[in-house]
């Protein structure tokens, strides 16, 4: 599971399922538009690029599902976001 965005909501996610191992959910890593996160952890979860890196990433990880927890992205962002995810 990757979660493109690493901020409080995307941190806070990755608690509650880390709280809850039979949800039998496992986060793999964080995208976030802010470079400087990029190279950092969250709860042990890297912050491996932007959510355009999806499609390279997709290569080197199995990824089953992805979890925007962006509340303060607009609507285009997310348009974006979710044409990166289809693809």
């Amino acid at each position: 599971m990757c979660l493109p965005q690493a901020g409080d909501a995307g941190a806070q996610f990755v608690r509650e399922i880390q709280a809850k191992p039979s949800l039998g959910l496992k986060p793999v890593f964080f995208l976030d538009d802010d470079w400087k996160k990029h190279g950092h952890s969250i709860h042990g979860i890297s912050v491996l690029g932007a959510p355009e890196d999806i499609p390279k990433l997709r290569k080197e990880y199995q990824i089953e599902a992805c979890v925007l927890a962006m509340p303060s992205a607009p609507g285009k962002r997310l348009q974006e976001i979710y044409k990166v995810l289809s693809a």
